[in-house]
This record gives structure tokens, sequence and C-alpha cells, in this order.
């Protein structure tokens, strides 16, 4: 493990005429090497920004800035003192880890009038493999081959394409981030919010976080306190507490859990095979295509069920604060399906044309 140190940067008004004076002092480092083409490319950071850009290139670029703003050129020498950036560096392993130490004294002193930062600025082979962490900042990253892990907690992600069949993102009080596209991927996000363009198959687990998908192959979740939104998707299956949960258009199959929450679909598909929800405490509203064969079971127990569909029942049964139907509608020999089984909430049944 290599510690390197660099040149200082001192940019100020004033500043040997006034100790009060804002001075920007800087430290820059900058290395670059040689690298196989699936190499693992490994940053830690803090307090700043990770800016990645993949390119057809095998070389490792990495430049970071580390930058303190203050009015006493003691107290800011003793903090850029305290960051240093500490590099491992190998063709099929690159490594960039920030540190900061911080002195009784830096504790000590008015920390109003001392700020820092630590950017990365990275360029890497698009075929790379990378580990990112970074806090209290951003990680911005145009296109990916490689598989991805990346955490972030205070932050915002600025995603492009993640094109591996393994990414794993981490991110909690991380809001107003977005994904172009994602081949697959495991999702794990508490207080936060995003959003995905296109996705192929994501597994979620999400608490008090807002995800909203655009186009989505395969979800999986679990997801409590919080709004799922999907504009448009095959095959949809979880559970989730205090969720809200809207899909536009469902092709292909749901299977739900909700308690204490809202589940709406506004278009199945003709081409849906089946649709099974489970819910308490929860407002089930479906918009189902005229065309749509399917069976169908429905279970309430303290609950309603209103339907403007042409449903024909075999069996149709209410009992003090239960109600039972079973039927069809419009071939009773298809292998489609709807099971709906409520409690405390109401289903809504609707055509959409």
């Amino acid at each position: 493990m290599i510690k390197f140190k660099s040149i200082l940067l001192v940019v100020g008004l004033g500043l040997f005429s006034s100790a009060l004076a804002q001075q920007n002092v800087q430290k820059e480092f900058h290395k670059e090497l040689e690298v196989q083409a699936n190499a693992l490319i490994e940053i830690q950071n803090q307090f700043g920004d990770l800016k990645i850009t993949s390119w057809d290139e095998n070389k490792v670029v990495i430049d970071v800035l580390i930058t303190v703003k203050g009015s006493n050129s003691k107290r800011i020498q003793e903090k850029l003192d305290e960051i240093e950036v500490y590099f491992d560096l190998n063709p099929d392993h690159v490594s960039a880890r920030t540190e900061i130490e911080e002195s009784w004294s830096t504790k000590l002193f008015n920390r109003s009038r001392l700020s820092f930062r630590i950017d990365y600025t990275v360029k890497l082979p698009r075929s790379s493999q990378v580990d990112l962490t970074n806090d209290y900042g951003s990680i911005v990253l145009n296109a990916l081959d490689g598989a991805a892990k990346i955490n972030c907690d205070f932050g915002k992600l600025l995603i492009g394409e993640l094109n591996s069949e393994n990414n794993e993102l981490f991110f909690d009080y991380t809001n107003n981030s977005s994904f172009d596209f994602i081949r697959a991927a495991k999702i794990y996000a508490d207080f936060s919010s995003f959003d995905v363009e296109e996705a192929g198959r994501i597994e979620l687990e999400a608490d008090y976080t807002s995800s909203e998908f655009n186009t989505l192959q395969e979800l999986e979740f679990k997801n409590d306190f919080g709004k799922l939104i999907i504009a448009r998707i095959n095959s949809l299956r979880g559970r989730g507490d205090y969720l809200t949960l809207k899909v536009g258009t469902l092709f292909h199959s749901a299977e739900l859990d909700n308690e204490f929450g809202l589940i709406r679909i506004n278009e199945v598909m003709p081409a849906t095979q089946s649709i099974k929800i489970n819910s308490e405490y929860t407002g089930v509203q479906l918009g189902i295509s005229p065309e749509w064969e399917f069976l169908h079971e429905i279970d309430l127990e303290f609950a309603s069920l209103k339907s403007i569909l042409n449903l024909n029942y075999k069996i149709q049964r209410t009992e003090s604060t239960k109600k039972y139907y079973q039927g069809f509608h419009l071939n009773e020999n298809t292998t489609n399906s709807l099971h709906i089984t409520s409690e405390f909430g109401s289903v809504k049944l609707t055509s959409n044309p």
C-alpha cells in the first residue's frame, strides 16, 4: 500500500493582507495504469463526487482533487494533511481509498468556518468490474458492461447503462437518483427515491422509498412504507406493507401480497396468464381488457366487490361478513386465472378497451 503526497495549490483574495480572507487550498493526485479488460476497479470515498467514464482503452486514469476552504491558514493546512488517498495499483485490481484522520485541534476549531470536499474523476475500461462506495456525494457513471457493486448514502446516483447480469446497488437517504438501463440487478434502498427508464430483471428490497420504473421485464420485490410505480411490466411478484403499488400495463402475470396500502393495475392485457392477490386493509383496482379470458375466484371478508365486467358465476355465496365468487370471463376452459383474497378492503374490476 502506497501513500502519495501531492502539490498544494492556494487561491485566495487578500491572502497575505488579512488572516480572515477566505482561502481555497487544493491537493491533487493523478494515477494511470494499463490494466486487464475485466479488471476490478474499487473506489471508496466520502464528502465529494465520483465521476466515472468508461472507454474502449484497457487503461485506468484516476484524478483526485481535494479542496479545503476557510479563513485560517493553519487549520486549513491541518485539515488538508488529515485527508489522504491510498492507492493499490495492479493490472487485475486497482483500488483508491480516501481516509480522513481528524485531529483534536481540528475538532475543536469552529467547523462552520472550514469546509472541504474530495472529488474523483475516473476513466476505466467499459468491460471492467467496479466496486464503488461514496457517502455524502454523487456517483456518476455513463455505461458499464462488467458487474457493478455500488454503495451510496446521503447522495445521488446518476447511472447510464448497467449491461451486466450481476449488479448490486445499495443506497440509503439517496434521492432523485436515475438509471437509463439495467439489464439485471439487486437493489437495496431505504429512505430514498429513484427512477429506472428500462430494465430486465430486478430484485428490490426497499423501505420508506419511492421507486419508479418505465419499462420492466420482471420484478420481485419486498417493499414497506413507500411507493412503487411501474408503467409497463411483464411479470410482477412481491409483498409490501403500507405500500402504494401502481401499475400501468401488465402483460403476463402478477402475484402480490399487500397490507395497509393500495394495488392498482390500470390495464391487464389479453395475453396475461395469471393474477393472484392476497390483501388486507388494501384497496384493489384492476382495469381488465374486455378480451381477457380468465377463470376467477374471489374470496372476501369485511370487503366488497364492484365489477362492470360481464362475469359468469358458477358459485356466488354470501355468509355474514364473507363473500365468495367463482366463475369465468368469456371462456370457462381457459387456463388464465384471477385469484383475489381480500380482508377489510374493496375490490373494483373495471374494463379497459
